[in-house]
C-alpha cells in the first residue's frame, strides 16, 4: 500500500501529538515524515521533504498558513487545514484545499478527509504515469512526406479511402490513408469524429449552430455539420476539453 508522505504544521505541540496519534491510530495509509511549529519552518520543510499531503494550521504567530501558500507559485501537494476558526473556510478552499477541519477534530471527517486526498494522489500518479499523446502527424502523399504540428491541423475531410488534412494556415495535404486511420491516432490528442466525414480539433472550435444536428464553425470560418448520432457525445467531450486547458 502507497503511504502518503504527510506533514504536520501547526504551532501548537498538543494539537500535532493529538493530529499525529489520529493519523497513526485511524489511517492506514499516511506516513507522518515531520512536523513544524510556524509556517516558515513549514515551508523549508516543504521544499526539502516534498511531502504530498500537507495539514495546516491558519492562525500562527507571524505568517499565517493562508498567507504560507501565497509563496508556492505552483504545488504538487494536497492542502487540509485545521483550524479552530470557521470565518476562514472560504479562502481556505479558494487556495485550493482539500479539506477543512475545525478543532477539536472529528474522526469522521478526519477519515473522509484522508480519502478524499488519497484519491487525488491515486488519480494524479496515474496520469503522469500514461504516456503523452504525439505532438507531430507524419502525412504520406503521392509524391512526399510531410510532417505537422498536430495542433496546427484544423480538420480532417474524408473523401472516400482518401483524407485531406486542413491546416490553420490554409494548407490542405491529401493522403490515401482513411480517416479511421488518423481517427484512432489524433483522438487522445483532442480531436473528435463530428461526422463520418468529418474529424476536427475540439481547439479549433469557435461555436456550435443548435439545432437537431447543427454545424461547428472553426477559426478558419469553415462550417462542418455535425452528425445528430454524434451531437450529445462531441458536445460533451468540447466542455471536456475546454476545461482541461
Amino acid at each position: 500500500m502507497h503511504k502518503i508522505r504527510t506533514l504536520l504544521i501547526d504551532d501548537e505541540p498538543n494539537a500535532l501529538s493529538m493530529l499525529k496519534g489520529y493519523l497513526s491510530q485511524y489511517t492506514k495509509n499516511v506516513e507522518v515524515i515531520d512536523t513544524a511549529r510556524s509556517s516558515e519552518e513549514g515551508m523549508e520543510k516543504i521544499l526539502r521533504l516534498e511531502p504530498e499531503l500537507v495539514f495546516l494550521d491558519i492562525s500562527m504567530p507571524g505568517v499565517n498558513g493562508l498567507d504560507m501558500l501565497k509563496n508556492f507559485k505552483s504545488r504538487n501537494f494536497e492542502i487540509i487545514f485545521v483550524t479552530a476558526f470557521q470565518d476562514y473556510s472560504l479562502d481556505a478552499f479558494d487556495v485550493g484545499a482539500v479539506h477543512y477541519l475545525l478543532k477539536p477534530i472529528s474522526l469522521v471527517k478526519l477519515k473522509e478527509a484522508v480519502q478524499r486526498c488519497s484519491e487525488i494522489i491515486r488519480d494524479r500518479s496515474q496520469k503522469a504515469s500514461l504516456p503523452s499523446p504525439p505532438s507531430t502527424l507524419r502525412i504520406t502523399e503521392a509524391k512526399s512526406h510531410s510532417v505537422v504540428k498536430i495542433a496546427d491541423i484544423q480538420y480532417l475531410e474524408a473523401d472516400s479511402s482518401y483524407t485531406s488534412i486542413v491546416m490553420k494556415d490554409g494548407r490542405t495535404f491529401t493522403t490515401s490513408r482513411n480517416i479511421k486511420h488518423f481517427e484512432e491516432q489524433l483522438h487522445p490528442c483532442g480531436f473528435f469524429r463530428i461526422h463520418k466525414q468529418y474529424l476536427v480539433n475540439l481547439a479549433s472550435v469557435k461555436s456550435v449552430t443548435r439545432g437537431k444536428g447543427g454545424y461547428v464553425h472553426l477559426e478558419n470560418g469553415d462550417a462542418l455539420e455535425i452528425s445528430y448520432r454524434k451531437k450529445g457525445e462531441f458536445l460533451e467531450a468540447l466542455d471536456q476539453n475546454q476545461t482541461s486547458l
